[in-house]
């Protein structure tokens, strides 16, 4: 079953084209960035739970985007996204179990 909302979703994507959509993404990638909490010094995230939780749905659907969209990115394009990924994967891994 398809939404109205994603149905909208993807043909503003189609409307938009793909440079003006991955100038979107890397927008969203930066203001995620900045809003969540850095993983620092090799400490682990568990103490930035709560403010982590608002963030990891959104850092997931980004990922989403990317993985469908098929973004051919020049060299450094994604170092915000990569940064976001790494601070979300400190979180994410002690809660998995991969200790």
């Amino acid at each position: 079953m398809m939404y109205v909302h994603r149905l909208v979703q993807e043909e503003f994507r189609n409307w938009r084209g793909t440079n003006k959509c991955f100038e979107y993404f890397r927008g969203a990638a930066k203001l995620l960035l900045e809003a969540f909490p850095k993983h620092k010094l090799g400490m682990g995230m568990r103490n930035s739970w709560a403010a982590c939780q608002q963030g990891v749905g959104h850092v997931l659907s980004l990922c989403d985007r990317y993985r469908h969209a098929r973004y051919a990115p020049a060299l450094g394009e994604l170092s915000d996204f990569s940064e976001l990924l790494t601070s979300c994967g400190w979180l994410v891994r002690p809660i998995s179990g991969l200790v």
